[in-house]
């Protein structure tokens, strides 16, 4: 568990550290102002992953340990403290995710707005794929329609309610039945949708169609 959640830590570290390169980057090579919302994609997003690398920290350090139990606590059943800690570890990674996801759905739609000069539809995933169209990004359809899924999820208590089929990421297939919870929600899964939206991010606000706006 603790060379798990130090790798974790490690990784998601680096993502920060990437999160606050590219934000400076931006800062300094473009004239946008604070605003603007290729620059508040990126401060957003990468402000909700540094509550998500504290929280990973914060974890280590006090409910990985089980004297932290038995001095704040006053807990010292193994099974007590096991189960308090995956209660906690479900509600904080959700909870952090369909934050992480709301400022991402809010980004693109302000990018949205930005290119198109009016406002987005209600429903997100029109918003999305009528955006990645016009800036030639469609192949950032499926990682996009993977996030919500996951989101869609968190809103069930992981059970999956559409008919049973397949949801697709990176070069996995993860089967679906309608009904039945899912497993694959694992914090190794949560960074690695992270990771790729954080390129996602970049590859939108540096297309030729957005940087020039």
């Amino acid at each position: 568990m603790d060379k798990g959640l130090s790798s974790l830590i490690t990784e998601t570290d680096k993502l920060v550290k990437n999160y606050l390169e590219y934000f400076n980057l931006l800062k300094g090579k473009y004239k946008w102002g604070p605003s603007d919302p290729r620059l508040t994609s990126i401060g957003l997003t990468g402000n909700i992953l540094v509550s998500h690398l504290i929280n990973l920290t914060l974890f280590k350090t006090t409910l990985s340990q089980q004297d932290w139990w038995a001095k704040n606590l006053g807990m010292s059943s193994k099974e007590i403290i096991q189960h308090y800690a995956d209660e906690y570890t479900i509600h904080i990674k959700s909870g952090l995710y369909v934050f992480f996801y709301g400022g991402v759905e809010s980004s693109i739609r302000e990018l949205y707005s930005l290119y198109f000069k009016k406002e987005p539809p209600m429903n997100f995933s029109k918003v999305y794929k009528e955006f990645f169209i016009k800036i030639n990004e469609e192949n950032l359809d499926s990682l996009f329609t993977f996030m919500s899924s996951v989101r869609n999820l968190i809103h069930s208590n992981g059970v999956y309610s559409k008919e049973d089929g397949n949801l697709l990421f990176r070069d996995r297939v993860f089967q679906v039945k309608k009904g039945v919870k899912v497993d694959f929600f694992t914090p190794y899964l949560i960074l690695e949708i992270y990771q790729d939206l954080f390129l996602a991010l970049k590859k939108i606000i540096e297309s030729e169609s957005i940087k020039t706006l």
